[in-house]
């Protein structure tokens, strides 16, 4: 019988088998420790194991922690316990004499120091959450049209980039998932047989996806099938009908079961509960473009995204009433997550399952048709068409498993720091987690660590240069917060002009320019891929000597007549900046270019091009004055150098091949000599100078006498036994990029 099931099941269980492998592998290491939500999945099920099923908040329900407890208790603390006793005998009187005090007092041995073991358990468990996902959408779609059109949506679901990411984090989403599946495969079965117990199967089912997550989304199926029953017996009165009373009794009875505390604290539920309506911007009734854009370049892909799009086609024409069934969960959910809220990627974890079996019924359709022409070449060429449509999720899934599977970045940082780093040295840093091991290391070799903040002090070369840095270490996660403003465009159309991160904003503005400029002297570079993305990539970067000899003079602005040909540069077409040349201030005469307010951080006045020899360093000087702002221990306005391989690229004055940046002026009011270098590379013809703002505030700034110097005196290399690399590091692991 084993034999028979497997014969007539084998691709099926192959699926099922990638599935769970793509799945589990990765789990360890995998994502860091610290990921903010993750503690709701092991922490929350231990609380609740000391506190009687207590969860200690309500901003979720408590369906996953309160699944991941039972799976404690049954399947993996007796193999703790076991464990425990064999290392430890003397444990075991204490199992017996001292009750539950013995959980307290033990809960480091058994759930691992900080709850480390049981964050994997978690982790694991939301693995076989997510592979459980993937049978259920293969028995739903069999049951709803056919058994390959279940073994195509399975395949398309098991290598789906947003779900197998889920399924590596103890985190609501990928049970959400389970849970709303198996409630539709609930409904299936209550649409071939209106039986009390298929009612009651649905209603327990929808209620524990409603204990997952305060969606109610799964009962939408359950009451379109029990109105087309409605429909098929000819009774309105139907609707009413004891059997579906009594499963919205017993639901509602579950979810109590599943949450019994939700009812005696009722209040503060909903004030957690409002907390979460307003951090998740409900009732703000716009379309959100980003969703759709995140969904089709990373979260489903470009041509699965096209396959479910005609399976929904298809299945409206074709298959209507079940179109409406599946339908019916898909559009209330894409309503709530794209139009009434602002839902983060990890929310679409929960409908992916509906979408591949989409995608596997309009691949069925093709299936059937090819088999009419020639039966071998049908399942030939259906099978090199899945391939082709699924190649960038499969390739995704193995990166995210294979970097997942690597030692933490920060332990590499670790051992790269402790070998390489010399001694009697100024390093600005972030918190790099380093172990405290290689801390006390760094420390006897008398290294000096400063902090490197974005919000105030030294971020530029020519500012590491004045304050003698030796090196900067760079921890990317930093750019989290500058690079979420573009999933906020309200027009629609802008999202058709990129097909990836527009990266290009970032990189205008001074917290990408600084990155471009410390490229050029990376001599280390530690980072995962976009698709196993962690809190911590790094950059190590060397800081130059600053020039002794600037050279000849080969261009000078003093502003003192006009503004010499500069002109306003609006990279993105934001409102215009108000400032430009003004004649009654200046540094040494009157006249000189102002920015009182720039439409956005992007935004500069520029010189016309200046001709440059490849190779040669150049120097820009000038005198910056900064008005009083919010932080006057920081910096605002400075001026940028651009270089370019041509005079039309120049003339152009989008971002140059290489820049460099000079120091910032301080914001007391008063003028300020900054000076910056760059080198010059092989292929550079021109340079554009420029005067840029930090920050697109309404303080009123200053540039004046700016000066270019050329020179081949170019300073000796410091310690050269650490040279210059070629950064790999691709934008999206340095523009941190949360898909989590």
């Amino acid at each position: 019988m084993i034999k028979r099931f497997i014969g007539n099941n084998w691709i099926a269980i192959l699926i099922f088998s990638v599935a769970l492998l793509v799945r589990v592998i990765g789990v360890y290491p995998g994502y860091t420790s610290d990921h903010p939500d993750e503690p709701g999945s092991y922490r929350t099920a231990i609380h609740m194991f000391y506190n009687f099923l207590m969860p200690g908040r309500f901003d979720y329900p408590a369906g996953m922690p309160f699944f991941h407890l039972l799976i404690y208790i049954v399947f993996i603390l007796p193999f703790v316990f076991l464990n425990l006793f064999f290392l430890h005998p003397d444990v075991i009187i204490a199992f017996f004499t001292q009750g539950f005090n013995f959980f307290a007092q033990y809960q480091e041995a058994i759930f691992g120091v900080g709850n480390h073991d049981a964050l994997y358990w978690s982790r694991y468990i939301a693995a076989a959450f997510g592979c459980g996902a993937v049978v259920l959408t293969y028995l739903t779609t069999k049951r709803l049209f056919s058994k390959t059109a279940g073994i195509f949506a399975a395949f398309f679901l098991a290598f789906n980039f947003r779900h197998v990411l889920a399924s590596h984090f103890g985190l609501p989403d990928i049970h959400s998932s389970f849970f709303n599946i198996l409630t539709l495969f609930a409904c299936v079965l209550l649409l071939e047989k209106n039986t009390r117990k298929r009612y009651i199967f649905a209603g327990i089912a929808a209620a524990f996806a409603l204990s997952i997550k305060y969606q109610p989304f799964a009962y939408l199926p359950f009451f379109v099938v029990h109105f087309l029953w409605a429909v098929k017996k000819k009774s309105f009165w139907y609707l009413f009908n004891m059997n579906f009373i009594l499963s919205m009794l017993v639901s509602f009875m579950t979810f109590v079961l599943v949450n019994p505390y939700y009812l005696f604290n009722f209040n503060e539920a909903m004030i957690q509960n409002n907390k979460d309506y307003v951090r998740y911007g409900m009732g703000q009734l716009w379309l959100r473009g980003y969703q759709f854009f995140y969904l089709f370049h990373w979260g489903i892909g470009q041509l699965p995204s096209i396959t479910i799009v005609l399976g929904i086609i298809s299945m409206l024409f074709l298959r209507f009433r079940k179109f409406l069934i599946l339908f019916s969960f898909v559009s209330a959910f894409f309503f709530v997550m794209t139009y009434y809220s602002s839902a983060y990627a990890r929310n679409f974890t929960a409908v992916m399952p509906f979408l591949m079996i989409f995608a596997g019924f309009i691949t069925d359709l093709l299936y059937h048709r090819l088999k009419k022409i020639n039966t071998k070449l049908g399942i030939a060429t259906i099978i090199t068409i899945l391939l082709i449509i699924n190649f960038t999720s499969i390739k995704n899934a193995i990166i995210l498993d294979v970097n997942f599977s690597k030692p933490w970045n920060f332990i590499a940082l670790s051992s790269w720091a402790d070998k390489h780093l010399p001694k009697d040295v100024v390093i600005r840093k972030y918190d790099l987690g380093i172990t405290p091991q290689v801390q006390m290391a760094l420390k006897n070799r008398n290294i000096t660590f400063k902090e490197w903040d974005y919000s105030h002090g030294p971020n530029s070369l020519a500012e590491f240069q004045e304050e003698n840095t030796n090196f900067a270490i760079l921890d990317t996660y930093t750019f989290y917060f500058v690079n979420y403003w573009w999933s906020g465009w309200k027009d629609f159309t802008k999202y058709f002009n990129y097909d990836d991160v527009p990266f290009d904003y970032v990189q205008d503005s001074y917290f990408g320019l600084t990155i471009k400029e410390l490229m050029q002297h990376a001599i280390h570079e530690i980072y995962q891929p976009w698709q196993a993305q962690t809190l911590k990539n790094y950059l190590v970067f060397k800081i130059p000597n600053r020039p002794d000899t600037l050279g000849e003079r080969i261009a000078a602005f003093t502003f003192d007549k006009g503004d010499e040909e500069w002109r306003p540069i609006n990279p993105f077409d934001f409102p215009p900046l108000a400032g430009g040349w003004i004649k009654d201030v200046g540094n040494n005469s009157p006249g000189s270019l102002t920015i009182k307010s720039a439409g956005d951080r992007t935004q500069r006045i520029s010189s016309q091009p200046i001709k440059i020899k490849p190779g040669l360093l150049y120097t820009v000087k000038g005198s910056l004055k900064a008005e009083k702002g919010p932080v006057p221990e920081d910096g605002d306005g400075y001026i940028r150098m651009d270089m370019y391989k041509s005079l039309d690229e120049a003339k152009k004055s989008n971002l140059g091949d290489v820049v460099g940046l000079s120091s910032r002026a301080y914001e007391n009011g008063e003028w300020t000599n900054v000076q910056g270098s760059i080198v010059a590379p092989k292929d550079a013809q021109y340079l554009v100078v420029s005067y840029q703002r930090k920050n697109a505030g309404t303080t009123e700034n200053y540039a004046d006498d700016v000066e270019v110097f050329e020179t081949d005196s170019i300073p000796l290399e410091p310690f050269k036994d650490l040279p210059y690399i070629n950064p790999t590091i691709p934008l999206g692991s340095i523009y941190y990029i949360s898909f989590l």
